[in-house]
């Protein structure tokens, strides 16, 4: 039988439960300042409280022992003779709802609602939290009720949840067993986690995941990242990852050991927490004013839990909205998120670092493919026209030697007419003075035009690239593009030397500067 008794030595109220029952031990817990004695199996309650502990306690069906009643006589004639009221006293109506909540609710129940105030690092030995509906429309509580979990409980739920890859955390829709508690001193009503289902959190995440997505659809927003022209020569790369996560050193070092002149813009942001998606939506949007190429989102090295956190709508529809096309390589080989529904995406960082690698490295190799066939076909474009700088030239000449030829015999017929005539001898010094000045003018006519052509020809033969390479020559490129000063290069940097008969990949080991008219050697 469960009794009120006074211990002396310790000058308190010792209150037994006998048989055990779970219900009365909580009632008992009401009591302030009350501390359950493991040896003897017992709960000492402070002397002061001793009215509370009867007016609490006697309802519940505990006795006085007679230590007590001597000790407490008051409370002793309050038990037999209680005095007649006009209404029900506070700790008896509260007594009464204590007891319709027990009648009504006297096993454990399931209840659905989602976690608010949860901290898992709380140093509360029993962490508390409120358990809520919210309105769909903004998110705000319309109901809520406060929850306690004992420390055994609440490591059981964790134990759960974590197998299920599900991090048991605030603003988590969840299915919790409860027991419901009325705190008499306080009138408080509070519920007892003692379970909770981690299959239906998975299935209400599944769902949240395809309704978000479903909703992007349905406003023309989908696709529109994923249709984004993936750029030709992608070298100005946006990062979004934690810093120092292994999620940024696996994709960074993929890009470092291409040796390919990739420039990363890196931006830190949360990977896990309540926090995650607000952060990357603004690395998003920071980098979006940062000229580059494309976006990383990247993610390594976490709990598979913690991907839940990435199924947001807004940072979904940001993502959508992103000027530039993202790539993303958050997930696990099982999972899927909602980033990952509208970009282009990769299982793991390193993943998404081997596609830019390959992308680009295909790109430059194409470009040097059409400058090679550019510059071959200027190669025969200057030839011909060489060629028909050499046809012009006989033609030029032949045509001036006619013209030579017509002048002169025009002018040994102007000669024979003459000499018919009277004073011929007077005239004729001047016609061959006039004859000879003809002819050079003519000669000088010719020789300019043909030393005209001469050079012509020459800085046509100076610009063909295949002369120059024969002269020993070589035209270096790097990365698809000429380069023409050591301000372009830097020790460690691949370029291509192009010789007369092929061509030759090269690595850069030292540079020497120019320095006076030489080079040092």
């Amino acid at each position: 039988m469960s009794s009120l008794d006074y211990d002396r030595e310790k000058d308190a109220i010792a209150a037994t439960v006998f048989p055990f029952d779970r219900e009365t031990v909580e009632l008992v817990k009401t009591i302030p300042g009350r501390n359950y004695e493991a040896s003897g199996k017992r709960w000492l309650i402070p002397i002061g409280r001793a009215g509370q502990a009867v007016s609490t306690l006697l309802p519940a069906g505990f006795k006085l022992t007679d230590a007590f009643k001597e000790r407490f006589p008051s409370q002793e004639k309050e038990e037999k003779s209680p005095v007649a009221l006009p209404g029900l006293r506070v700790s008896e109506l509260l007594e009464r709802v204590s007891l319709c909540l027990r009648r009504n609710f006297p096993q454990p129940l399931w209840i659905v609602g989602t976690v608010i105030g949860y901290e898992r690092n709380s140093r509360k030995v029993h962490p508390s939290f409120q358990i809520a509906d919210l309105d769909e429309e903004n998110n705000n509580p319309i109901s809520s009720a406060f929850v306690r979990i004992f420390r055994q409980d609440h490591e059981r739920i964790l134990k759960r949840f974590s197998v299920a890859s599900i991090d048991f955390r605030d603003e988590l829709k969840v299915l919790i067993q409860v027991k419901i508690e009325f705190w008499n001193e306080r009138g408080e009503f509070h519920l007892v986690a003692i379970d909770a289902d981690p299959a239906f959190t998975v299935a209400f995440l599944g769902r949240t995941l395809d309704f978000f997505h479903e909703k992007l659809v349905n406003q023309g927003l989908a696709q529109r990242n994923l249709n984004r022209e993936f750029p030709l020569l992608p070298l100005r790369i946006g990062l979004i990852a934690a810093a120092e996560s292994e999620g940024f050193n696996d994709f960074v070092n993929e890009l470092e050991r291409s040796r390919l002149p990739f420039e990363v813009i890196w931006v830190n942001a949360k990977m896990q927490g309540p926090e995650t998606a607000s952060s990357v939506s603004r690395a998003l949007s920071r980098l979006s004013k940062e000229n580059v190429d494309l976006i990383a989102l990247v993610r390594g090295g976490g709990a598979e839990a913690d991907l839940s956190w990435f199924n947001d709508f807004e940072l979904g529809k940001n993502i959508c909205l992103c000027p530039v096309p993202v790539l993303v390589g958050i997930g696990h080989h099982r999972d899927r998120t909602l980033p990952d529904l509208v970009a282009r995406s990769e299982k793991t960082p390193t993943a998404v670092g081997a596609l830019l690698v390959k992308h680009l490295s295909e790109a430059i190799s194409e470009k040097e493919r059409r400058i090679e066939a550019r510059l071959l076909q200027a190669s025969r474009k200057l030839e011909l026209a060489a060629s028909f700088l050499e046809k012009k030239s006989l033609l030029l000449e032949m045509k001036v030697d006619k013209q030579l030829s017509g002048r002169s015999r025009q002018l040994d017929r102007l000669l024979s007419e003459l000499k018919s005539f009277d004073g011929v001898s007077k005239v004729r010094p001047g016609l061959l003075a006039l004859e000879t000045r003809l002819k050079n003018a003519l000669e000088r006519g010719f020789e300019r035009s043909l030393h005209h052509l001469e050079l012509k020809g020459k800085v046509l033969e100076g610009h063909d690239p295949s002369r120059q390479l024969m002269r020993g020559f070589a035209v270096v490129t790097r990365g698809g593009i000429r380069v023409s000063s050591l301000s372009e290069l830097e020790v460690g940097a691949d370029i291509l030397l192009r010789l007369r008969d092929g061509a030759a990949r090269v690595e850069v080991r030292e540079l020497e500067g120019k320095e006076e008219g030489h080079f040092d050697g």
